[in-house]
């Protein structure tokens, strides 16, 4: 019986986790210690430009990712293929309407109060989009990079695959966790940011390629601004 989900392309797999490359306790650490920052820049109250925050939180990761792979980058950075657009565009909209559809009935129970859709083109400028772009490459490695290493945990203990389901349930968890605050309370960042970002993680876990679930992120984030632009064109 195959360890790998019928969902996934076995040619390949997850890097290090199983040793395969091996990495250093010092690469390893530098990983760790990769996570601990991004947590920290979000949590500690600093006085930055956008720009500058959104960098930092793609470089404190990207960094020892780069060092890690050892100029192995196709080990997770891959071009996205023809047969990639489909699954990115269905998992897209399958988040929007999911997210649409949570956010309706925790404000029909009383639950949560959702902030209202910006109805400015104003009130997204180039520089915002910009830092976007940068930051949910950050977003994307802190899911991954976070996978792994509960990966190369469990696994010293369970099989692939339930390796597998715990490690995702919790790196959705953390992953709605950072955005406790930002977003809404702590049950409707689980619920929205993290569950709901549960397709996008396992695009990366079927193509071990993580240009193709930044791919679905960045269109998922998108989705307000291409709201924002049809409002405007509509009020001529």
């Amino acid at each position: 019986m195959s360890d790998f989900f019928n969902f996934e392309e076995n040619d390949s797999d997850i890097p290090f986790y199983n040793g395969i490359p091996k990495l250093s306790k010092g690469k390893w650490g530098l990983l760790a210690l990769g996570l601990i920052l991004f947590f920290a820049l979000l949590w500690i109250p600093m006085d930055i430009p956008e720009i500058v925050f959104a960098t930092l939180m793609c470089l404190i990761l990207l960094v020892p990712t780069l060092i890690a792979l050892n100029g192995n980058w196709n080990l997770m950075f891959k071009k996205i293929r023809r047969s990639d657009l489909k699954p990115i565009l269905v998992v897209v909209v399958i988040e929007i309407v999911y997210s649409f559809l949570i956010l309706y009935l925790l404000e029909f129970a009383g639950m949560t109060t959702p902030a209202p859709v910006q109805t400015e083109v104003a009130s997204t400028t180039l520089l915002s989009f910009v830092s976007m772009v940068i930051q949910l490459m950050g977003e994307e490695l802190f899911k991954v990079i976070l996978l792994i290493i509960l990966m190369f945990i469990a696994c010293r203990f369970l099989n692939r695959k339930v390796s597998m389901v715990i490690s995702i349930i919790i790196t959705l968890a953390a992953f709605g966790f950072l955005h406790e605050g930002f977003y809404g309370d702590l049950l409707q960042v689980l619920l929205v940011q993290g569950l709901g970002s549960l397709l996008t993680l396992l695009l990366y876990i079927k193509t071990r390629n993580i240009m193709v679930s930044y791919a679905s992120h960045l269109l998922y984030d998108c989705f307000p601004i291409f709201l924002e632009i049809i409002v405007f064109l509509l009020s001529f």
